[in-house]
């Protein structure tokens, strides 16, 4: 795919159910290359630059980057921990240096959490994130996505030593020039070249798409999880060697039982059967806590607003067992008064 950014729209939230106020993809592009005007998530390939912050913010995997993918970075991490390396760097690829042991990737909003917590998974690193002119490249709201990420990962693992700066603080600015452009302004035009230098041969924008094999929406009434989530799952359950805090560490719904309906839509349209119905009560909802990848699409689609977020521990994150999140008391039947009529 052109960029490096694989799309597959059939996973979207918006595409199992139009009720989904989930627009997380649509408020991170700095290029505006996202809308939502059908039904579908549709991503214009002229307009992307392909940073990958979508990559990093969809609870549901739509957007996949390559180029480097998930899978290259995890690699290169666990190379530099088989080399007992002191320090992993990654920086914009648009400020890389020459230096061999650094990671250029497309923008530091790329790394998510599960992707900085794995650099701390066998060995005591440092890890450092190098950036450049972010507001001259696509807004400061990309830095505060990474700066983000480094505050999930210190409050999972506080000794994480992670530091972010930018290039001039890390390495002596060099004079490099090339026919009198400057190595910042010939990226800059670089960039320029490929977003208006190559147009398809259509008027209209590409829309870049890829299928999965598997139907997203035939799966959803099973169990289903996502590789950021499953990732972050297993790294923070290393970390703390199964000995689970009480901290707090993201948010769980809440069913009030005075407003359910009883419809069980949220049970139905949950993406990952984080929300199942419980075969041994007459009305019983159950959740799965390390299923939910709070998308909150059940408190989207229920009508009746019965259904709340709150704060989850990282105790409730391993809890494999379902718990029953709603229940309605079995009525039985009462017999009817029997009425005798006397004749006189």
């Amino acid at each position: 795919m052109a960029l490096g950014i694989e799309f597959y729209p059939e996973q979207c939230l918006k595409s199992i159910h139009r009720s989904s106020k989930c627009s997380l993809c649509v408020d991170v592009c700095p290029t505006h290359a996202i809308d939502f005007k059908t039904t579908s998530p549709q991503l214009d390939s002229l307009k992307c630059v392909g940073c990958g912050a979508c990559v990093a913010l969809c609870p549901t995997d739509v957007f996949e980057a390559k180029n480097p993918s998930d899978e290259e970075i995890i690699c290169f991490i666990e190379e530099k921990q088989k080399e007992r390396a002191e320090e992993i760097v990654f920086c914009c690829e648009r400020i890389q240096s020459k230096e061999p042991h650094f990671r250029g990737i497309s923008c530091l909003a790329r790394m998510d959490s599960s992707l900085l917590l794995s650099c701390f998974k066998n060995s005591a690193v440092s890890v450092k994130l190098i950036h450049g002119s972010c507001e001259k490249c696509h807004g400061s709201a990309l830095k505060n996505m990474f700066e983000k990420s480094i505050s999930d990962v210190k409050h999972i693992q506080p000794s994480a030593q992670i530091e972010l700066s930018n290039i001039d603080a890390y390495i002596a600015k060099k004079d490099e020039t090339i026919e009198g452009i400057t190595r910042d302004g010939h990226l800059r035009r670089r960039m320029l070249f490929s977003l208006f230098g190559k147009k398809p041969a259509s008027s209209e924008s590409e829309i870049l798409t890829v299928q999965r094999p598997i139907v997203f929406k035939d799966n959803r009434y099973k169990q289903r999880s996502f590789k950021k989530q499953d990732r972050l799952r297993y790294l923070i359950a290393l970390m703390q060697d199964r000995v689970f805090s009480d901290s707090i560490m993201g948010v769980k719904p809440i069913i009030d039982p005075l407003l359910c309906k009883e419809c069980s839509i949220c049970t139905k349209v949950c993406p990952t059967g984080a929300l199942g119905m419980n075969e041994e009560k007459a009305f019983g909802v159950d959740y799965t806590t390390h299923a939910c990848i709070a998308c909150h699409m059940c408190e989207d689609v229920c009508f009746a607003k019965a259904i709340t977020f709150a704060p989850k521990t990282m105790n409730d994150m391993f809890k494999n067992e379902p718990v029953l999140l709603f229940e309605k008391d079995e009525v039985t039947p009462q017999e009817e008064e029997r009425v005798v009529i006397f004749r006189t």
